[in-house]
């Protein structure tokens, strides 16, 4: 029974890192719509989905979503990676986490630089970490 679980979670790693059949197409606009889709957020079972996870899924996916599902999603959008010198530019607001998801090592974690003009730091948690996580949210 737990290989059959530990099999669940890594089929939907692989589902949420490749995410190609479920990925939605961004259109860019003027900035005054970028910043309006900055400030978009969905709001499911006491659960904010803001505009790094609604550029790939609306709100109609999450709320077909199991709560197992969704929390995981939420997990890796927002929670598996950390900026770490934030205070270096502030007009970085959009990590866009599939983008650098190649970046990350199996067993350790990697910082990377992100951004054009003015670079940040990024922690990319482990895939063994995210995988304990992911596992971790399947069993609550």
């Amino acid at each position: 029974m737990k290989r059959i679980i530990l099999l669940a979670i890594l089929i939907n790693i692989a589902i949420i890192n490749n995410a190609q059949d479920i990925k939605r197409n961004v259109v860019r606009g003027s900035s005054a719509l970028d910043m309006q889709q900055h400030n978009t957020q969905v709001i499911i079972d006491n659960k904010t989905f803001d505009f790094r996870i609604l550029r790939y899924y609306n709100e109609s996916d999450l709320r077909e979503m199991s709560n197992t599902k969704r929390s995981q999603i939420l997990y890796t959008y927002t929670e598996s990676y950390k900026i770490i010198n934030v205070d270096k530019c502030a007009s970085i607001v959009d990590i866009d986490l599939n983008k650098l998801e190649s970046q990350r090592e199996q067993n350790v974690s990697k910082i990377i630089e992100y951004g054009n003009d003015c670079k940040i730091k990024i922690e990319l948690l482990s895939k063994n970490e995210m995988q304990q996580q992911l596992a971790i949210i399947s069993n609550n």
